[in-house]
């Protein structure tokens, strides 16, 4: 973890595009896995298990056909107690974001997901992604999410580098947001917070 630190902490005198207030974010962040510092997105092995009572786990890439479109993609799946909750994550938006493609809650495949931010942001940015649901009916439904960075860069409980950013969606033209919330996360460890807005 100590020399991923130090490859975190040296990536703007490396990649001197980087400004102070920009960071590189990468796939690693969010599975815990370790980084090269290399600022490009790879979809390496991942197998987390995290959250207060260990039931929650993020591992592979695996080949995941969808059930309702029928794409297959590298992905990593996402298990909350077990296999009652799972759900998907690919890379999207020209790789902007990470995003869920299946969500079995709502047994839906998901177009334009975005969950989690990817490659180069700012301090205080905001991005706004378009995603479409769809049910194996055919019927679905748009959502818009929208993350923003709260804080780029920042040690939390004798963590480096985490990363704290807000994540919206909402029914495009509805007015009113159905989900909000902050998401922290550390290198190694993965998400560490979630408070609800």
């Amino acid at each position: 973890m100590r020399a991923a630190a130090v490859l975190l902490a040296g990536l703007a005198a490396v990649h001197p595009a980087l400004a102070a207030d920009e960071r590189f974010i990468p796939v690693e962040l969010w599975t815990g896995a370790p980084w090269s510092g290399d600022p490009v997105l790879t979809m390496g092995p991942a197998d987390l298990t995290f959250g207060a009572k260990g039931q929650k786990r993020i591992y592979g890439p695996v080949d995941w056909a969808g059930p309702v479109n029928g794409e297959t993609r590298k992905a990593y799946r996402r298990t909350h107690g077990g296999e009652d909750k799972l759900q998907v994550f690919a890379i999207t938006h020209g790789g902007q974001a990470l995003g869920r493609i299946y969500d079995s809650r709502y047994k839906t495949s998901i177009q334009g997901g975005a969950k989690f931010p990817l490659g180069r942001w700012r301090q205080g940015e905001t991005r706004a992604f378009d995603a479409r649901f769809t049910k194996k009916n055919g019927r679905g439904y748009d959502r818009r999410m929208t993350i923003t960075i709260e804080e780029l860069d920042f040690s939390l409980g004798g963590d480096a580098h985490c990363l704290k950013f807000r994540w919206t969606t909402e029914k495009p033209g509805e007015g009113r947001l159905r989900d909000d919330n902050n998401y922290t996360y550390c290198p190694g460890k993965g998400l560490v917070s979630l408070e609800d807005n």
